[in-house]
C-alpha cells in the first residue's frame, strides 16, 4: 500500500525551494532517488496542439542545474521506473505552463507513514497551496493516475481536470478524503446560506478542524465512513466531483 499527498494550486514559484524540500525526504527517510525527468514545451513543428509537452530523462546534476537556472519548472523523480512495485516512491512537481495546472504529488509506501506526516505538512506550507489531500492506494502507479483524471470512489465523477482548467481557484473540495487540507478558499464557500466551515462544524463537531499554521486547516476522516460522508457532503452541495448513487425513495 502507498500513501499519496496531492497539492494543488501551489503559489510558491521558487522551483529550487520545492526541489530542495523534495530532496530533504531522502535524508529524513534514508532513501535515494535514482530516476529524474523534466517536462518541456514541444516546438510548434513537433506539437499536435499548442502547449503540448515532452518529457526527458536526465541525471540528477543536470536536473539541479536546470532548476537553478530557471530553465526547468516541472520535474519528477523516483527510485524505480516500475511504479507498480511496493517499494517504489516518487515525487512529481508540475508548473502551470506544462499541462495547465500547478500541482505537486508525493507517493510513498505506507511503512513511512509516521515520518511522512510532518514532512507532508512542511511541504504544504512551503508550497503555499490552495488545497491538498491524502489518500492510500495499492501502488504508486494508482496514486499517480489519480492526480487529475481517474476516480477513487464509486460516487465520484471524472471531471476534476476540466474543473482545474476552467476555474481560477478550487472553491470546493474534489471529494472528502482520509486527510484533507483546506484553506479559507474552501472553508468560506457558501451554499444555500451555509458556509463549508459551518457545515463541517455541524457535521463533525467544532473541534474537527485543526489549524496548520495560519492559513491551512486539517480535517481527518475515518476511511470506513468516507462513502457516507461523501454522499452527505455531496448532497449538501460542497463537492466538485460527487455524483448521486443512492436510490431515491418514493414518497409514501
Amino acid at each position: 500500500m502507498h500513501v499519496s499527498l496531492y497539492i494543488y494550486q501551489n503559489h510558491n514559484k521558487d522551483t529550487l525551494a520545492r526541489y530542495n524540500a523534495a530532496i530533504s525526504i531522502e535524508r529524513a527517510l534514508a532513501l535515494e532517488f535514482k530516476n529524474f525527468s523534466y517536462y518541456y514545451l514541444l516546438p510548434k513543428e513537433k506539437a499536435d496542439h499548442p502547449g503540448d509537452i515532452g518529457v526527458k530523462s536526465v541525471r540528477r546534476k543536470k536536473l539541479e542545474d536546470g532548476i537553478a537556472s530557471g530553465e526547468i519548472k516541472s520535474f519528477n523523480m523516483s527510485n524505480s521506473t516500475d511504479l507498480r512495485e511496493q517499494n517504489t516512491y516518487a515525487i512529481y512537481v508540475n508548473d502551470k505552463a506544462h499541462g495547465g495546472t500547478a500541482n505537486i504529488s508525493l507517493h510513498f509506501p505506507c511503512k513511512y507513514m509516521c515520518e511522512l506526516q510532518a514532512i507532508f505538512e512542511n511541504i504544504i506550507g512551503l508550497s503555499r497551496a490552495t488545497y491538498a489531500f491524502q489518500i492510500e492506494t495499492d501502488s504508486a502507479l494508482k496514486g499517480i493516475s489519480y492526480v487529475i483524471t481517474s476516480t477513487l470512489y464509486r460516487n465520484e465523477r471524472i471531471n476534476f481536470s476540466s474543473y482545474l482548467l476552467n476555474n481560477d481557484k478550487i472553491s470546493k473540495p474534489r471529494m472528502m478524503y482520509p486527510v484533507n487540507y483546506f484553506t479559507e478558499t474552501q472553508l468560506s464557500y457558501s451554499h444555500d446560506g451555509v458556509t463549508f466551515r459551518d457545515f463541517i462544524n455541524a457535521y463533525f463537531g467544532a473541534d474537527a478542524l485543526n489549524a496548520l499554521g495560519n492559513d491551512i486547516f486539517i480535517l481527518k476522516i475515518d476511511s470506513e465512513k468516507l462513502s457516507e460522508v461523501n454522499n452527505d457532503f455531496g448532497e449538501a452541495g460542497f463537492l466538485i466531483s460527487w455524483i448521486e448513487t443512492r436510490k431515491k425513495r418514493n414518497s409514501p
